[in-house]
C-alpha cells in the first residue's frame, strides 16, 4: 500500500494494495473505495464485514494512516473500534469524525 518509513499510508493506494494481496493468494476480489459515513460503518459491521478506513490527518499526529475497523460504540458519542498497528491494542477506539477526511475500503467477491 506504499506505506512509508514513518508508517504513513496514502489513502489512494489502500484499495489497490488490498486487491493485489487477494489476487496474489488466488482470490478474485474487487475492492470498493468510498467516502466514510457512520451509517455505512454500522451497516458493514452489522453484516460482519470489517473494512479498512484510510484517514487524512490521523488524530493526534496529523498524518495519513489506515486502520482495520471491526466494531463501533454508539452508547454515548460515536466511536469506531479498530486494529491499529501503531497502538497494538485490540480495544482501540477512535472518535467518529476525528480526522479531516476518511475513506472506506472493503473487498467484494
Amino acid at each position: 500500500m506504499l506505506t512509508n518509513d514513518d508508517g504513513e499510508t496514502n489513502n489512494y493506494y489502500v484499495s489497490s494494495g488490498m486487491e493485489y494481496v487477494t489476487d496474489y493468494y488466488g482470490y478474485n476480489f474487487n475492492t470498493m473505495f468510498e467516502t466514510a459515513s457512520w451509517n455505512l460503518t454500522v451497516y458493514n459491521i452489522y453484516l460482519d464485514r470489517p473494512f479498512v478506513m484510510g484517514m487524512a490527518d490521523y488524530p493526534d499526529t496529523g498524518v495519513d494512516h489506515a486502520v482495520c475497523v471491526y466494531g463501533y460504540d454508539d452508547t454515548g458519542n460515536d466511536y469506531i473500534r479498530c486494529f491499529n498497528t501503531w497502538e497494538i491494542d485490540y480495544n482501540f477506539y477512535i472518535a467518529w469524525n476525528d480526522w479531516s477526511a476518511a475513506t472506506m475500503h472493503d473487498v467484494h467477491p
